[in-house]
């Protein structure tokens, strides 16, 4: 059995006209391909969530934003951010399963963000039937806590790696883990990656040492810096696909890259961070 995936950062954080047409342009270029499972990370206003799920329009959708912490409830509904975390999917879903991370960004540090919203692992059972065929297989993806230039969060993100590792240690079906762990491997070129994102990979690495993962090689960056005119250098491959040993990773490649032209010509990306696609054998 093959499975054709994603896994986005779309960085939605206010719904303005350039957030409905950063999630319209992402639609159209999925609606050329043929994706089993989407993840996506960083879709946090409500009103965002649902104009997203409404165009996508697949079948199956875990979405287990319900409960925004309580300085958010202050704001309208449709601004509540709780994960920003979505998977959709062409298969059927059960177990729905989430754990949010114990810890966060610091409170003093508030404009951050961190502390406002709930850095967590969403995920759930997938059942695929083909050619007579039937294997069940768990899904998740995640959003680690970010690296700030003041503020490098680096006690924070390894303890929700291990936090992670001890979640998934509990769960036997094969597993497909995605998301934007604010991690990278070290460059591949040798060069210094922008906040030294490559710090905490070997903790990542540990954590996920009977996983399959994506060619760095391939992929060498997601957040690249000619996106993100604030930074000189790369992020690195901050973003990831962990499968299973028992799951093959047949190819793997960086996509939604292109600039685009808006009714008014103006220039916008989709998103500040690369997808991954790949394909899998199951």
């Amino acid at each position: 059995m093959k499975l054709k995936i994603i896994t986005f950062n779309l960085g939605l954080l206010i719904p303005n006209k350039n957030a409905y047409k950063r999630i319209d342009k992402f639609v159209e270029q999925i609606s050329t391909k043929d994706y089993d499972l989407i993840f996506l990370q960083e879709v946090w206003p409500k009103v965002l969530r649902e104009y997203l799920k409404d165009r996508i329009n697949y079948k199956f959708v875990l979405d287990m934003d319900i409960k925004p912490k309580p300085i958010i409830r202050i704001f309208p509904k449709k601004l509540h951010l709780d994960s920003g975390l979505l998977i959709f999917s062409k298969y059927e879903m059960s177990n729905f399963k989430r754990l949010n991370y114990n810890v966060n960004g610091y409170a003093i540090r508030f404009l951050d963000g961190e502390t406002l919203v709930n850095k967590s692992i969403v995920g759930c059972d997938i059942k695929i039937v083909a050619n007579q065929n039937e294997k069940s297989i768990f899904v998740a993806t995640t959003h680690l806590v970010s690296h700030y230039v003041t503020c490098s969060y680096r006690f924070q993100r390894r303890q929700q790696i291990n936090e992670l590792k001890e979640w998934l240690s509990k769960i036997t079906n094969p597993k497909i883990i995605t998301g934007d762990f604010n991690i990278s491997p070290p460059s591949i070129d040798g060069n210094p990656l922008h906040l030294e994102t490559d710090r905490d990979w070997l903790e990542c690495k540990t954590a996920f040492k009977n996983f399959n993962k994506i060619n760095y090689h391939k992929v060498k960056t997601t957040y690249p810096h000619r996106y993100n005119l604030k930074i000189s250098k790369d992020e690195g491959c901050v973003d990831h696909i962990f499968v299973s040993e028992d799951i093959t990773i047949l190819n793997e490649k960086t996509i939604y890259h292109d600039k685009h032209l808006d009714i008014n010509n103006n220039e916008f990306y989709i998103s500040d961070h690369l997808a991954i696609e790949t394909d899998l054998e199951i």
